[in-house]
């Protein structure tokens, strides 16, 4: 395994991990169209985006929604308040931003 390779995957990992910390049940998250992302303003950093599903309080699922991640940063749901979720995902979460798909 390449050493570019072996720094992504920790990547990946700390970008689940800090998603993980803000999920009700995050053993029960289900992923989909997950990229690992790094546009101009972020000077090589990675940030990961995509849809996640998984277990409220009450034991059912919510539906997916999107969420941002970045390694050493915090994890964010579109339903997180405080953070204006829709311009931030446009300003991170771009075509042309994607480096590479990831799996979580």
């Amino acid at each position: 395994m390449a050493a570019d390779d072996h720094k992504f995957m920790q990547l990946t990992g700390m970008g689940r991990d800090q998603l993980n910390a803000i999920l009700k049940d995050p053993d029960s998250a289900k992923y989909q169209d997950v990229g690992a992302y790094s546009p101009p303003a972020a000077k090589g950093n990675v940030t990961f985006c995509g849809r996640v599903n998984s277990k409220n309080s009450f034991g059912g699922y919510n539906g997916y929604e999107r969420f941002i991640s970045a390694p050493n940063v915090g994890a964010w749901v579109q339903s997180s308040p405080g953070i204006k979720f829709n311009s931030v995902w446009h300003d991170i979460c771009r075509p042309d931003s994607l480096i590479e798909r990831a799996y979580f």
